[in-house]
């Protein structure tokens, strides 16, 4: 008689258990046989992401995979840099107005502090204030600084001081704003060989050796000086000249110009000003570093001379003997313009006084 199973072609649970079981020690088998193989190829060093599937193909492992995908996702985006921004250049002279702080508050105070007549304060009269901006100058400026503060220095030695050069044209402006007042400036000099100095002068209304016209124009360039270890001279006015002194940075005059009213324009002039010069390796440098432009002012000089008011005498008492005359005392200081003033005595009859 056929079997029931073999007639629907089904198998006996005896059969369908032993074969789930077989198969399963199979899966477990090759399970197990592909662990070992990681384990081999993880113990090489150039394959520790690597191993084989149920295929016998290499595959990577997920750090590996991960790595890839990002490289390829680095590779795909287009590359971009960040522009620099680049820096606008600051002009070399900037105009400011005459009411800004930089003008009323640093400028025009050093200016007039330098003044060596009180009557200057009426007769400049400035306008077109510029300030100058040459970072190369103000770079080796600083640089002088540190050095002399690093050779022993005091902090006087190199502070801010202020000294001013009348120049012609704005070509000429132009030019020592941007590369520096260079040796030589002046033909002559009293203090040194002018070919080895820069020459300025320390007062801003004591600008050249003969007087000023009247209602005439002019521009100044106001420069900033380190002094640093001054050495004051005598005039020489002959040949040969007074060489720089080393070991110093300025030659300043002995002579008080203060000393009474005989004082020539040109003698004030020479003796007012300011000898700067810088030892090099082997010589003098072209351009001293310790001098630096700071600010441009083009001046109208007025004549401001106010007239004296005629002086009336008060009637004197009849029991006085005679009546007082008075007389103003005339000064002239020794200034680059010469004061100009007019006066008159009225006198007066008094009854009963003969004359």
């Amino acid at each position: 008689m056929a079997n029931v199973f073999d007639i629907f072609n089904v198998k006996p649970q005896s059969e369908i258990d032993s074969g789930i079981k077989s198969q399963g020690e199979s899966v477990s088998f090759k399970t197990s046989e592909l662990n070992c193989q990681k384990r081999v190829l993880s113990q090489d060093s150039t394959e520790a992401d690597i191993f084989e599937n149920k295929h016998g193909a290499k595959v990577p492992g997920n750090d590996t995979l991960e790595e890839e995908q990002k490289s390829i996702r680095m590779d795909n985006i287009p590359s971009f840099v960040i522009p620099k921004l680049k820096r606008k250049e600051e002009d070399l002279l900037t105009e400011i107005g005459k009411d800004s702080h930089e003008f009323q508050q640093e400028i025009l105070p050093a200016i007039r502090k330098s003044y060596r007549c009180s009557s200057s304060l009426n007769r400049f009269s400035y306008y077109r204030i510029r300030t100058v901006h040459s970072a190369d100058l103000t770079q080796a400026y600083l640089e002088k600084r540190r050095e002399l503060k690093q050779a022993g220095y005091s902090d006087r030695d190199v502070a801010d001081s202020y000294a001013f050069l009348l120049v012609e044209s704005e070509a000429e402006v132009e030019t020592i704003c941007k590369d520096g007042v260079k040796i030589g400036n002046l033909t002559t000099s009293c203090l040194g060989d002018p070919d080895m100095g820069v020459q300025l002068s320390k007062h801003a209304d004591v600008l050249r050796p003969t007087s000023i016209p009247v209602r005439s124009k002019g521009i100044i360039i106001m420069f900033k000086v380190m002094k640093g270890h001054v050495k004051p001279v005598f005039e020489n006015r002959g040949m040969p000249y007074l060489e720089p002194t080393p070991n110093h940075e300025c030659h300043v005059s002995k002579a008080n110009p203060q000393d009474g009213n005989t004082v020539t324009l040109t003698q004030l002039f020479e003796t007012s000003q300011l000898y700067l010069y810088e030892y090099g390796d082997l010589t003098v440098e072209q351009r001293p570093r310790h001098i630096c432009p700071f600010a441009v002012m083009s001046f109208n000089y007025k004549d401001d001379v106010k007239k004296i008011k005629p002086i009336e005498v008060p009637i004197v008492s009849p029991k006085l003997s005679s009546p007082k005359v008075f007389s103003p005392k005339l000064t002239s200081p020794p200034c680059l313009h010469q004061p100009y003033l007019e006066t008159s005595v009225i006198l007066v009859a008094v009854p009963g006084v003969v004359r």
